[in-house]
This record gives structure tokens, C-alpha cells and sequence, in this order.
């Protein structure tokens, strides 16, 4: 009997130190997040994820983010627009205190709705992005709710 539970203490005390080292390793962060990928954010993701119209006929983009958290020390440094080899078709810069949103207006129109993305930079919680294929279908099923 004290062997056993000798041996049920060390399993625990193992376990304990498993557990422990585990916690105390550093996160590498994701080259990006996503809604389906949040990774370590997935309890902020929702202030970090833009909201965006996109209109197809003018050929525009309009992205803003709102949220309560953002302040001086937490804010977003970039919205922008990249390709699939992460090459800016449109890039607008804050300040700390800026309000974020923008509207960006195309020429010709990325036609690579599935590798184009639409870029939020946060000065504390990376790059977040969400691509354009997604957001037309975002966009499109807002404006079959209001008919």
C-alpha cells in the first residue's frame, strides 16, 4: 500500500513539473491571426477583426475597426490591403490616436479574392487578417438582410 502511494505521489509531482514547464515557455507568435486562428488572443479577437464593406461596382474597400479597448498604449499602427506575397496594394498608417478606419478606392480591383487580404495591425497583438473572398460574402449577406 505505501508503495503505491508512493507511487501515485510521484506520477502527480511529475505531471506537476510537465505542467509547469509547459506554462513557462514563451508563445511564438503566429506570422498572422485570423477569426478561425486567434491562437493565444481568442478572448480579444472580436476588437481586432475589422468590419468591411466592400463595394464591387465602385470598386472600394472601407475597413474600420471600433473598440472600447483601444487606448495610448494599445492601438492599431496599419490597415491595409496585400496580396499573396504580402505586397501593399493599399496601406493607411494611425497615430495612437486616430480613429481607425479607411476607405480605400482601386483603379482595377484585385481580382484574387481568395489570396488577397485585408490587413489589421495592432501595436501589441500583431498582424490580423481575414481575406477579401470572405468579406464580399460578409458584405453581400448584410445587403440581402436589409432587402
Amino acid at each position: 500500500m505505501t508503495k503505491l502511494i508512493l507511487l501515485i505521489t510521484l506520477v502527480w509531482l511529475f505531471s506537476c513539473v510537465q505542467e509547469n514547464q509547459n506554462q513557462n515557455q514563451p508563445i511564438t507568435p503566429q506570422p498572422e491571426y485570423t477569426s478561425e486562428d486567434a491562437g493565444e488572443w481568442e478572448a480579444i479577437k472580436q476588437d481586432h477583426l475589422p468590419f468591411t464593406d466592400v463595394n464591387l461596382k465602385e470598386k472600394s474597400i472601407f475597413v474600420k475597426i471600433e473598440s472600447k479597448t483601444f487606448n495610448e498604449t494599445h492601438y492599431i499602427e496599419k490597415i491595409g490591403i496585400m496580396n499573396q506575397d504580402k505586397v501593399d496594394l493599399a496601406v493607411k498608417s494611425f497615430n495612437r490616436t486616430d480613429k481607425t478606419e479607411v476607405a480605400f478606392q482601386f483603379k482595377t480591383f484585385p481580382e484574387d479574392w481568395k489570396h488577397t487580404k485585408i490587413y489589421v495591425k495592432c501595436n501589441l497583438h500583431d498582424l490580423w487578417t481575414t481575406t477579401l473572398e470572405e468579406e464580399i460574402a460578409k458584405t453581400r449577406a448584410r445587403e440581402r438582410e436589409k432587402r
